[in-house]
This record gives C-alpha cells, structure tokens and sequence, in this order.
C-alpha cells in the first residue's frame, strides 16, 4: 500500500495508465519474481516523476513570471486532489491565478488544455535564505558575520520580518539581547543613520536646466530616503533627501 500511495502521488499530470489498472498491476505484480517487481516499479515511478517535474516547472514558470518578486525565490507545489483520473492533460498547460496569492493556505489556479480545464488547489512554498543568531548577542552590538549563521528553508514558516539577505544584517545595530539561535529580524535591531547630526555633508541641488554643489551641515540624523536639514556655509537651512554616507540631494 505505501508503494502505491508513493507511485500514485507523481501521476500529476499525465493519464498514462487508468489507476484502476494501476491498482491491478500493483496486485498482478506480487505474483512477479521480485527483480521484475523492482524493475517495474522503478518504470513507472522514473516515468511519473519526471511528469510531474514537467507539470510543475511549468507552474513555477507561470508563477515567476506573474510575480517575481513574491516568487524570487524557488517554489515547492502542493497539490491538493490531484488525481490523473479527474481532468485530460497536455504537454504546455495554461495557468489562471484565480486567487490572491496566499502562502500559507491552497490557492485555487485553473489550468487549461486545449478546450479542456481543472481548477487545482496549490501551495506555494518559498524556500530560500535566511539567518539566525550563532552566539548569545548582546544588546548594543554591531553585527558581523561572525554573529550570525545562515539557514536554508521554508520562508513561510519563518516571522515576516525576518532578513532574507546578508548584507542588510551586517552592521546593524541589537536594540536588545539576542538568544543564540533566534530569528534574525528587523524588530531587533535599529537602522543604520545615514546621516548623523552634525555631519558635514555635500549638498546636490537638482533642479530643471541645472545643478548646484554646496556644502554644509546636517541638523538632524537620517536614513537613507529620510529627509534632512542641512544648514549651509552661507547660514540657509534647506530640506533633502539623504542619498549616501556624505551627501544629501535637493529636488527643486
């Protein structure tokens, strides 16, 4: 029963045999000699397999192509009912999305073949990078890649806020203790000032036909994007948008 349940699941896409037949051919099979058994068996879960592959590279295709930011990642499929027995096949699908995209739950896509189609229930299933503590860290602590370790995994089990990419981690600032082990995530720590007050920055002053340089000195501490006060040599305090680590630029 566990070889055919394991052979069933990859008649994913392909009508190859009718799984009653199937079934019959798992029980005519124990009447076989056991090395025709395991050669067959083989047969058939090789061939299924690589059906299945196809059907779901072209899923992973549709969908990458739908969002690629949400699937930047690569994508397990789930299939819920996906019996051979139910709906006609093709070798080039065409997928509908008739859902928003819900990681966590099935979503319905319809998949059509020629004047034929079947509303199959998916998962998706991110799996990609994403980082934990390797050593208690202490609140205060610029992080280094000596403070983090990296894991590979489903990206739907992890918290939301959790960093998927390395170098936005390192040089962070812990807000608070960390526990060896723990999630990596943005509510641990503080960003990063771009801009701390006081600093003396270069100031680009963009606007229609021409740019102006000038220089001066920050009046309050930024992110990168985040506004800020640059009060200039000559004494006027202006209003831009911190570009880099010295510089602020002025759209007029």
């Amino acid at each position: 029963m566990f070889i055919e349940k394991l052979l069933y699941v990859y008649f994913l896409n392909k009508n190859l045999i009718d799984f009653l037949d199937f079934r019959l051919f798992i029980m005519l099979g124990e009447n076989m000699n056991f090395k025709m058994r395991i050669f067959l068996l083989l047969f058939f879960f090789i061939h299924c397999s690589v059906q299945a592959q196809d059907f779901q590279e072209h899923l992973i295709s549709f969908l990458k192509a739908y969002d690629r930011v949400h699937f930047n990642n690569s994508i397990i499929v789930l299939c819920n009912d996906c019996s051979p027995k139910t709906w006609e096949t093709c070798p080039f699908p065409k997928f509908i999305l008739l859902d928003s995209i819900k990681s966590s739950e099935f979503n319905n896509v319809k998949v059509i073949c020629e004047k034929s189609y079947h509303i199959l229930k998916v998962k998706f299933i991110n799996i990609g990078e994403y980082f934990i503590a390797s050593r208690n860290i202490v609140k205060g602590t610029k992080i280094t890649d000596k403070d983090i370790f990296v894991k590979y995994g489903h990206l739907n089990k992890i918290p939301v806020d959790a960093y998927t990419n390395q170098n936005d981690v390192l040089g962070l600032v812990s807000t608070k203790d960390i526990k060896k082990n723990e999630f990596i995530t943005k509510s641990l720590f503080c960003p990063i000032w771009l801009i701390k007050l006081n600093q003396k920055v270069s100031v680009i002053i963009k606007s229609s036909g021409f740019t102006i340089f000038a220089e001066g000195n920050s009046i309050n501490n930024a992110y990168e994007g985040q506004e800020v006060k640059v009060k200039l040599n000559n004494g006027t305090i202006i209003l831009g948008i911190a570009k880099d680590r010295n510089s602020v630029i002025v759209y007029k």
